[in-house]
């Protein structure tokens, strides 16, 4: 990923990810290569002993979201905050839609 849109993801900023990339490089979890499209650019990849460690961890992540709050929360609704996220997540990138000027009684 590319260290200006890993910035945007995490929002962080650009001297905030570049601290946090030299940590995880130095621990020989991501690497850093050139862009081969934009010489420019660096990208931030995950090393094998990262993608070992994303592993090991995803699922202690994912249990802890579920004990602190989807384990609060009836299926129904799970399945209306995932609903809401897919469209908000499929809307990020588009301009919002027109508002309504128009008063509501």
């Amino acid at each position: 990923m590319r260290m200006s849109d890993l910035a945007s993801s995490v929002l962080l900023s650009a001297s905030g990810v570049t601290r946090l990339v030299d940590q995880l490089a130095d621990r020989r979890l991501i690497e850093r290569r050139a862009d081969p499209t934009d010489a420019r650019a660096t990208i931030a990849a995950l090393t094998r002993d990262g993608k070992s460690v994303l592993r090991k961890t995803s699922g202690i992540y994912a249990e802890g979201v579920k004990k602190h709050f989807a384990g609060h929360l009836l299926e129904a609704e799970i399945l209306a905050i995932a609903e809401s996220l897919e469209r908000f997540v499929a809307g990020v990138d588009q301009p919002p839609p027109p508002r309504d000027r128009r008063r509501k009684p």
